[in-house]
């Protein structure tokens, strides 16, 4: 009998190991059956995970500051001929509207629709075809404006929100990310340092916001590459610092005038700055003529010169260089670092007014 009673307590404890062995296992696979019934507690409640609540947070905000912009003519029997359609942001409390300057190229009458549906007669205050931004007007005093943020700040892979009215389609939104950073040579602007996104674009999108996660006005959306005319997950936003720059001017005199040093310029090849090194060894500006009648000339500046940097800011490239340039106001002194016969060499020059402008 002692024996069998040995037998018997043996077993126990065994069996008693055996489950306090596999308590971790037991008590990890409640906890997971835990968290399921609390995540499906979660979706009846309609709560969202964090990164869902930050996008609809971020559509909530910004919608009442995104406008549907068209344009009308007059027809022979007094009606009103649609000529162009777009969208737009509020920028301001008291009614500045920015959009595409394509959008409102044809003139006539303008009108843009509020997120609460009323339709507002809208001034054009100005427009730039070189960089495609136009600024209108309406009126009030209590506008939802969208806040802006800094395009400097952005890196590829940043999420990104894309606001306007495809085909019609007022408010609509789309999501995606930031493709690529400083795109030019695209020939829809003279000045060009686009924003490349996949979100989506489609006509009708021109001139909304491109907004980052945290509900500012980074871009603002103007074309998109496509076979078929909607979007093919490539779109291109101007940079919204480059817009603030044509807004002041339009707003202060109601067209941009640009600064002209009298140059003529190409990128150095990158195995030749490579071989120069120094400040020029991740990509160079070469002065290839100094016209004799510009700004240029008057400074020292020479055929051949290696251009750094202007006014403190780098130039790795001539679209870089063309576009300092340009948003200098004529009659600007500003510092011109150059590398010239493998040293630097510094320049005082005073921007003219670009002669080819109106």
């Amino acid at each position: 009998m002692r024996r069998n009673r040995s037998l018997e307590i043996f077993g126990l404890t065994i069996l008693l190991s055996s489950a306090l062995w596999r308590l971790p296992t037991i008590a990890g696979a409640l906890d997971h059956e835990t968290e399921l019934v609390a995540e499906e507690d979660r979706i009846d409640r309609r709560e969202l995970p964090a990164m869902a609540k930050i996008f609809r947070e971020v559509a909530r905000e910004t919608a009442p500051s995104v406008v549907n912009v068209a344009v009308f003519l007059g027809g022979p029997d007094g009606r009103e001929i649609p000529a162009g359609a777009g969208s737009g942001v509020l920028i301001s409390a008291d009614g500045s509207v920015l959009t595409n300057s394509h959008v409102v190229e044809g003139g006539g009458i303008i009108r843009v629709t509020l997120s609460d549906d009323r339709v507002v007669p809208a001034r054009l205050v100005g427009r730039d075809p070189a960089t495609d931004l136009a600024l209108l007007d309406i009126e009030g005093e209590d506008h939802r404006a969208a806040p802006l943020g800094d395009s400097d700040l952005l890196e590829v892979g940043d999420w990104v929100m894309a606001y306007g009215s495809p085909f019609g389609l007022n408010r609509s939104v789309t999501a995606g990310i930031v493709s690529a950073l400083g795109r030019s040579d695209i020939g829809l602007a003279n000045y060009e340092n686009f924003i490349q996104t996949d979100a989506a674009i489609n006509p009708g999108n021109s001139g909304g916001p491109l907004v980052d996660l945290q509900g500012r006005v980074v871009g603002i959306n103007t074309a998109i590459a496509s076979r078929n005319g909607s979007s093919s997950g490539i779109g291109f936003a101007i940079p919204i610092n480059m817009a603030r720059e044509v807004v002041g001017r339009l707003a202060a005199g109601g067209r941009v005038e640009r600064g002209w040093f009298g140059v003529r310029i190409e990128d150095l090849p990158r195995a030749r700055a490579l071989a120069l090194g120094g400040a020029v060894g991740d990509g160079a500006v070469v002065l290839t003529e100094v016209l004799a009648d510009g700004p240029a000339r008057s400074a020292g500046l020479r055929s051949g010169d290696l251009v750094i940097d202007i006014g403190g800011r780098r130039t790795r490239s001539a679209n870089d260089l063309r576009n300092l340039v340009a948003f200098l106001a004529p009659g600007t002194r500003v510092a011109v670092r150059v590398q010239r016969e493998g040293r630097e060499v510094v320049c005082e020059l005073t921007t003219a007014r670009r002669p080819t402008e109106p």
